[in-house]
């Protein structure tokens, strides 16, 4: 009885990869490329689907052959993964690395069935060991050495993509964008869809900042806040392929809206719940708009040129609360 690294690992983050950066066809309609787009992710995660069904259906059967408690909760557990899977209903949009992450949530849990097992027989004081005590050792043996920091490769904290002059200090990050060039700081995960981006800013000089988020190549969403000219603005922009978002009709301009005080403390969140973006200053509404082009990527804080910012308390959640991110250390 042997249990393989998932065979499936390598080419699925390839093409979760692939399918992330694929340059855009310039010859063909927004609409033909959305469709075209969903039709290949649809048939890709059908088949990892399956395949991870498949890699459950053998836990269950090893199991089986070890009769236990722990062994009677764990298939319980793995037919509620397999039904998560079917469902597409835990973590939408569905990825290859989250439906990877059911099959391997299950495996850890059959390790610890595989070693408490192995314990049993260790400590048989008769010194008579079986074939599937054998068996059993090998298999974890083996499957140790397969999983060795897949998971944590797999869970860990996304990189950060850097431009410009960001530093730590304490539980605060500082930006200063030149006066050239702006300053730039990306986070988080490319699939991130229905998410609440939350942030407290101080502006060092009278000089706009930016949120941003569902970045992922050219489309994102731009929330700007602060001094354009010397008067406080607020400007929601959507940023999709093709379009000026300066004359979309779904910006949101908003001058003289609120304060916005040098060396004042201000909170910003930005929530996203399918095309609906809604954005809030000061735990007050002040904007919604919709924009279908822009459906997932990661989020970020931008500096215009000029710019200086300190940021603190930053934060992601996903549509149901659950902690995506927070805080920022040290790259």
């Amino acid at each position: 009885m042997k249990i393989a690294i998932l065979p499936f690992l390598a080419a699925g983050l390839v093409l979760a990869l692939a399918f992330e950066s694929r340059a855009v066809e310039t010859d063909a309609t927004i609409e033909s490329r959305l469709s075209s787009a969903k039709r290949k992710y649809d048939t890709r995660i059908g088949g990892l689907v399956k395949q991870a069904t498949r890699e459950l259906d053998n836990l269950e059967v090893k199991l089986r052959r070890i009769p236990s408690q722990e062994t009677l909760d764990l298939l319980a557990d793995i037919g509620s993964r397999k039904q998560n899977l079917v469902s597409n209903s835990d973590f939408p949009p569905y990825t290859s690395e989250r439906i990877l992450s059911q099959v391997m949530l299950a495996r850890a849990a059959y390790r610890v069935v595989l070693l408490s097992s192995r314990d049993e027989y260790l400590n048989d004081q008769s010194g008579q060991f079986d074939e599937r005590a054998k068996e059993l050792i090998e298999l974890i043996d083996k499957f140790e050495s397969d999983v060795s920091g897949l998971y944590e490769r797999m869970f860990s904290t996304p990189p950060v993509e850097k431009i410009g002059d960001w530093k730590i200090v304490g539980n605060e990050l500082i930006g200063a964008a030149k006066r050239d060039k702006a300053a730039e700081l990306y986070f988080g995960a490319t699939d991130w869809k229905d998410i609440v981006f939350s942030v407290e800013y101080k502006c060092e000089i009278p000089s706009p900042i930016r949120m941003v988020t569902r970045r992922l190549n050219k489309e994102r969403w731009a929330f700007d806040i602060g001094t354009f000219g010397g008067e406080n603005h607020l400007d929601l922009l959507p940023f999709s392929d093709g379009v000026n978002a300066y004359h979309d009709v779904a910006r949101r301009w908003m001058p003289n809206r609120v304060r916005n005080d040098v060396g004042q403390w201000h909170s910003l969140r930005v929530k996203h719940s399918g095309d609906t973006v809604t954005v809030s200053f000061d735990q007050e509404e002040v904007c919604q708009s919709k924009n279908p082009l822009i459906k997932i990527g990661r989020v970020g804080l931008y500096l215009h040129k000029g710019s200086q910012a300190t940021f603190r308390n930053i934060e992601v959640t996903s549509a149901n609360g659950a902690i995506l991110w927070r805080g920022m250390k040290a790259w």
